[in-house]
């Protein structure tokens, strides 16, 4: 019987280089800007200053937030993010939301009684998306928000869709959203009567907020949304 082959697994080259330098940074303080690499502790100020603030805004009948414009540096991060796992991004991405809760966020998640929501959904990706980035991107940002806000998030929503949306015009994104989310079996009863806040990472046309919140609404949940970024369509 002949020898059996050798076969050597290493992880690729990219995503391990990303694993050491954050390993790298759990025991020496980042010194430089993870937006444009320049010495700097955290976002420097040249990047910090190019970030604009949203706010609040409706979307048909369903009120909440964005905290950025999907511009600049708050583009550079979450692309980079989404793309690769940046751990550098992510570090970066979670300044951004320290940087809106200390301006903004404090006042709209927290009363003076505490949080104003029982849960933070965040909207789940396709399953495809998932699987080749080994992530879900709204998840892992909306832990940051759950972190300061004492938000506990809910993971109660299933993303069945096949396609992204990205190309798809405002009907197709719209049918697409409608058809591809479905409330956890044995979810709704948790839901019932409860506020949810969903949560996205960009929102662009506002359909697949609209869709999970009409869902949840069907559960009597009281829905709002917030996201990371607000892109144009």
């Amino acid at each position: 019987m002949g020898k059996r082959p050798v076969v050597s697994v290493k992880p690729r080259a990219g995503r391990w280089n990303e694993v050491t330098e954050h390993i790298k940074n759990l025991f020496f303080e980042r010194i430089s800007c993870p937006v444009c690499g320049c010495e700097s502790q955290g976002i420097c100020s040249v990047c910090m200053s190019q970030l604009e603030f949203w706010g609040a805004y409706e979307i048909e009948e369903l009120s909440g937030w964005a905290m950025f414009h999907y511009q600049g540096p708050a583009r550079q991060l979450i692309n980079k993010f989404k793309q690769s796992l940046s751990y550098d991004a992510l570090d970066g991405i979670n300044a951004l939301i320290d940087c809106w809760w200390q301006e903004l966020g404090k006042s709209i998640l927290i009363s003076k009684d505490g949080p104003v929501w029982d849960y933070l959904v965040p909207i789940p990706s396709i399953p495809r998306k998932v699987r080749q980035r080994g992530f879900d991107p709204a998840f892992e940002i909306a832990r940051r928000v759950s972190s300061l806000s004492g938000i506990p998030i809910l993971r109660c929503l299933d993303n069945r869709g096949q396609a992204e949306h990205k190309g798809m015009n405002l009907r197709e994104r719209r049918i697409a959203a409608d058809e591809g989310f479905a409330v956890i079996k044995d979810w709704h009863g948790l839901c019932r009567g409860k506020r949810l806040l969903l949560f996205d990472d960009i929102m662009t046309s506002g359909t697949t907020i609209l869709s999970a919140a009409q869902l949840l609404a069907e559960s009597s949940a009281r829905v709002n949304f917030l996201v990371l970024e607000r892109a144009a369509l």
